[in-house]
C-alpha cells in the first residue's frame, strides 16, 4: 500500500492561515499541516519536512530562503513558492511559483484530488480542476501560432518545435507514448486545414 502523501504549508499571514483552517474540514486533517512558525532544529535543520511529500512556502516567511534551499538540496519532493507578486508558472517539473490568490482559490480542489488519488498534481494549483483543458488550450494556441500565415491547403511541415508541441498536446489529452509516436508520423500526410481540424477535434474531447 502506498504511503499517504502529506503537505506542509508555511504562511506567515495569520488571517489567511486562519481562514484556510476554518475552510478545511476534518477530511483534510491527515493530509496537511498548516504552520506560521518553523524553526531550525539544532542538529538537523528543518528535519520535520522530511516527513512530507510537498512543501508550500510564502515568499516573506521567516527563513524562507534557507527552507527553500534545504528542500532543493536535501529533499526529493515538489516545492511551491507563493506570494502576492508572483506569477503562476513551472520552474521545473517539481517546482512552481504561484500567486497567493491562485494557490488559495485552487487549494480545496487540489486536496480533493490528492485524497482521491494519492497523487500530487501541481497543475491543479496553477490551472484549477480542469487543468488538462487549460493546459491543452495553451499548447493548442502555441501550435496555431507556429502555423500563422500559412495557407490552409499547404502541406504541413514538421519542425522539431511543432513535433514537441503536438506531442505535449496529445500527452495532455491522455494519449499513450505509443499512440503519440504513431500520430506524429501520420502528420506528414496532412495539410494545414486538416491538421488544425484534427487538433480542434481532440481538444473538444478533453475533459
Amino acid at each position: 500500500m502506498n504511503k499517504t502523501k502529506k503537505i506542509f504549508l508555511l504562511d506567515d499571514v495569520e488571517w489567511r492561515l486562519k481562514k484556510l483552517q476554518n475552510k478545511l474540514n476534518n477530511k483534510y486533517q491527515d493530509y496537511i499541516i498548516l504552520s506560521d512558525n518553523l524553526s531550525p532544529e539544532k542538529n538537523d535543520k528543518f528535519s520535520t519536512l522530511k516527513n512530507y511529500s510537498l512543501v508550500i512556502i510564502h515568499s516573506s516567511y521567516i527563513n524562507s530562503a534557507n527552507i527553500i534551499r534545504y528542500v532543493q538540496n536535501y529533499l526529493n519532493i515538489p516545492l511551491i513558492h507563493f506570494g502576492g507578486g508572483y506569477t503562476d508558472k513551472f520552474l521545473s517539473e517539481t517546482e512552481i511559483t504561484l500567486n497567493s490568490r491562485t494557490l488559495y482559490d485552487n487549494f480545496s480542489d487540489f486536496l480533493d484530488y490528492l485524497i482521491a488519488n494519492n497523487i500530487i498534481e501541481l497543475r491543479i494549483l496553477i490551472y484549477g480542476i480542469k487543468y488538462k483543458l487549460m493546459e491543452a488550450n495553451i499548447i493548442r494556441d502555441n501550435i496555431f501560432r507556429e502555423l500563422f500565415g500559412i495557407q490552409e491547403d499547404k502541406r504541413l511541415v514538421l519542425t522539431d518545435k511543432l513535433i514537441k508541441l503536438v506531442s505535449g498536446f496529445l500527452k495532455t489529452a491522455g494519449y499513450s507514448d505509443e499512440i503519440i509516436s504513431l500520430s506524429v508520423k501520420k502528420l506528414k500526410n496532412y495539410n494545414i486545414k486538416e491538421f488544425t481540424t484534427k487538433i480542434n477535434l481532440i481538444y473538444n474531447q478533453i475533459k
